[in-house]
């Protein structure tokens, strides 16, 4: 569950460093699909709030400072749902949805993600990243 105030902004900047957002790759994609998912991971541009609830990243935004009193009404409706049933009800959606994901598959994403970051490519977007200036790969003007 997500809620964003209305001057948030989201990014999936990893791209700009080099490095690939790998291991939340299937939740994005079950999110705010492939379409969108492509756009984003690709360019790492920011969007707002909107953006990310017309997208289905988000499920709602609230007023600025109103994050408390938004959650407030989905933490009372958990704590009346009984726990193993929100816990099996959780699973079975992803099931019949086909987005449960195994531990190879887990494993998997996590080594590909490691292997980009411990590229050349990455230890140049993590380095200009740090030195708050562009990448090596960014055209000169």
């Amino acid at each position: 569950m997500a809620i964003a105030t209305e001057s948030a902004s989201f990014a999936l900047t990893e791209v700009r460093w080099g490095v690939i957002a790998a291991p939340i790759v299937p939740q994005l994609c079950a999110a705010i699909g492939v379409r969108s998912l492509r756009r984003y991971a690709v360019s790492g541009e920011r969007f707002t709030a909107r953006a990310a609830e017309r997208i289905g990243l988000i499920h709602e935004i609230c007023p600025e400072g109103g994050l408390d009193d938004a959650a407030a009404s989905i933490v009372d409706a958990l704590l009346q749902s009984a726990p193993d049933a929100a816990a099996e009800s959780k699973l079975l959606v992803l099931e019949q949805a086909g987005l449960q994901i195994s531990e190879q598959q887990v494993r998997a994403l996590a080594l590909q993600a490691a292997v980009k970051r411990a590229s050349p490519e990455a230890a140049e977007g993590l380095l200009s990243f740090h030195e708050k200036r562009k990448p090596a790969w960014y055209p000169s003007r």
